[in-house]
C-alpha cells in the first residue's frame, strides 16, 4: 500500500508525531486490538481465532487459531480478565461494568450477541450468564454506566433499554423518529448520549442532577 506524502516542499516539514516502537507479526489479518488498562499490556486478535498478548515488546500467544473470529476484545477495568468474542460475527460489542471497589461485586460483563444481550458474572467456581432479551432487532451497542450496574443496550429497531443491574428493564429511550444509531456514557456516568439516524443528538442526565 503507498504512504500519501503529507509534506509541503514549499514549507519546512514538521517533526513527527509518532515513531515506531515495536512490530510483530499474527498469522493473519488483525480483527482486534485492546490495551489493558494501565496500558502495559496489548492484545491483539486475528480473524481465525489467534489472540496474542504483547507486554514490554514480548508476545506470547494466548489462544490457537480456531477458524472463528475474533472480532472485539476487552479487558475488564482491573485488568485482570480479557473477554473476547466473535464467532463468526455473532459477538460484535463487549462492555464490563466499572463497579466501584466499595461495592465488593466480582467482574461483570456484557456482550452483543445478534438479537441478545448476554450477561456474564464471576462466580466462585465458574462464570454464569443468563440473556436480556427486549429488542426486534441485532443489538448494536452495549454499554455499562461508569461506576454502577446500568446497562444501556441499543438495537436495530432503535430504542435504548436500560438496565437495573443488568437484569430488569426499567426505563426505555426514545424520540429520534427513525431510531437512534449510537450512544455513550459520560465519563462519570452522570450523562448518557445517543445519536439518531436522521442527525439527531440527545443528551439525558441522571435524575437530580443536571
Amino acid at each position: 500500500m503507498k504512504i500519501p506524502n503529507l509534506a509541503n516542499e514549499e514549507e519546512p516539514t514538521e517533526q513527527p508525531i509518532l515513531e515506531l516502537s515495536a512490530t510483530t507479526q499474527l498469522s493473519d489479518y488483525v480483527s482486534a486490538i485492546a490495551w489493558s488498562p494501565i496500558g502495559n499490556t496489548l492484545a491483539a486478535a486475528c480473524c481465525n481465532g489467534e489472540v496474542h498478548l504483547i507486554k514490554s515488546f514480548v508476545g506470547r500467544a494466548l489462544c490457537p487459531p480456531t477458524n472463528n473470529s475474533i472480532d472485539a476484545l476487552a479487558f475488564s477495568h482491573d485488568g485482570k480478565w480479557l473477554a473476547a468474542g466473535g464467532l463468526d460475527g455473532n459477538i460484535r460489542h463487549l462492555a464490563w461494568a466499572d463497579l466501584p471497589p466499595s461495592a465488593n461485586f466480582p467482574p461483570f460483563l456484557a456482550a452483543s450477541t445478534r438479537e441478545l444481550v448476554t450477561v456474564w458474572v464471576k462466580s466462585p467456581l465458574d462464570w454464569e450468564s443468563w440473556v436480556l432479551e427486549l429488542s426486534s432487532g441485532n443489538v448494536i451497542d452495549v454499554a455499562f454506566q461508569p461506576k454502577s450496574g446500568v446497562l444501556a443496550s441499543l438495537a436495530e429497531d432503535g430504542w435504548i433499554v436500560l438496565w437495573q443491574a443488568a437484569v430488569e428493564a426499567v426505563q426505555v429511550l426514545d424520540g429520534a423518529e427513525e431510531g437512534f444509531c449510537c450512544l455513550g456514557w459520560h465519563p462519570t456516568g452522570c450523562r448518557l448520549a445517543a445519536g439518531g439516524r436522521q442527525g439527531e443528538l440527545f443528551v439525558w442526565s441522571v435524575c437530580g442532577r443536571s
